[in-house]
């Protein structure tokens, strides 16, 4: 009887230290199946429009988490995986009441894709971030990289508060081009925030403030509620 337990405990160790870059939020669930929030693009723009949709907020021009293309991407979470439009998580303190999680994972990317009537180089750039850790996590320009068109943004560091969801305002400024732009925010350095394994950020938005007009077409068919 020692024996078995012995062997459980140490199994069950093993699966604790194998899920934080390799495992799925065990506080996360499925979207659920009520109706987004109103400050989201229109569910009626088809995933294949060639129109683009102009989010209005009081913070600018913005593109929500579940609405990019998580086609090909694979995250971990506390306890488990998952791909594509699976890691979308549902709760009412998000924007839109959604985020994409399962961000525990060195090199988790996700990928913003708009246009600009102009260029503009001072754009200003905001994440709406959130944790579920347990932890104050600390930002720096290495361990959350921010590339706009490429080019990483040196940005002073900023703490994710412990609870909740927050926008976070970058300290630099951003060059768009006029016509197609990327934000790409990538989990680029490696931490113990996760049982001791890198750990990201709940991943809610992304917001721009721009002199150019800004579009994008967001992907609602990635919520079943917006098809």
């Amino acid at each position: 009887m020692k024996k078995f337990v012995k062997s459980f405990v140490f199994l069950s160790a093993l699966t604790l230290l194998a899920s934080c870059g390799q495992g799925k939020t065990s506080s996360s669930s499925k979207p659920s199946s009520s109706t987004p929030s109103t400050s989201t693009p229109s569910s009626s723009t088809p995933v294949d429009s060639t129109s683009s949709s102009t989010p209005t907020t009081d913070s600018g021009f913005r593109m929500e988490s579940e609405y990019v293309d998580l086609t090909g991407i694979t995250g971990s979470g506390i306890s488990g995986s998952a791909s594509g439009v699976n890691m979308i998580q549902s709760n009412r303190n998000a924007s839109n009441g959604y985020y994409v999680g399962f961000s525990h994972r060195l090199g988790f990317a996700l990928t913003y894709t708009f246009n600009a009537s102009a260029a503009d180089d001072s754009a200003k750039i905001s994440l709406g971030l959130g944790n579920e850790l347990g932890v104050g996590m600390e930002e720096t320009n290495t361990s959350l990289t921010v590339s706009v068109n490429g080019s990483n943004l040196s940005y002073k560091k900023f703490t994710i508060k412990v609870e909740g969801f927050a926008s976070y305002d970058l300290s630099a400024t951003a060059s768009l081009v006029a016509g197609e732009n990327t934000i790409v925010v990538t989990v680029a350095g490696e931490n113990t925030y996760c049982n001791g394994g890198t750990g990201g950020p709940l991943f809610d938005y992304v917001d721009v403030k721009s002199a150019s007009t800004l579009t994008w077409t967001p992907k609602t068919s990635n919520l079943p509620d917006d098809e």
